[in-house]
């Protein structure tokens, strides 16, 4: 089931959708600014290190949210060498 994909090409800005916008993706995570979301959407991923705490969130939510909703469907040839090189970094 991926309804978020419907409302959103790439899969941090589904996410974001799905808790309600930025703040609310923070708070829920206990983040008390935005700020470390905001940089996720800007940088066009969501860190792996924090899926597991988005998926526990959007569970205690009733947000009906899967792994698989966390990452983009990209297929390898279309990442770049640099692309995969920044996706390691964070």
């Amino acid at each position: 089931m991926e309804p978020h994909r419907l409302i959103s090409g790439r899969a941090v800005d589904a996410v974001i959708e799905s808790f309600g916008g930025l703040s609310r993706l923070a708070k829920a995570l206990g983040h008390s600014h935005a700020t470390s979301v905001q940089g996720w959407r800007d940088r066009g991923a969501i860190p792996v290190k924090h899926h597991a705490r988005i998926l526990e969130a959007a569970r205690g939510l009733g947000i009906p949210l899967h792994r698989n909703d966390l990452l983009d469907e990209l297929s390898l040839a279309n990442v770049s060498d640099e692309d995969a090189a920044r996706a390691q970094c964070y």
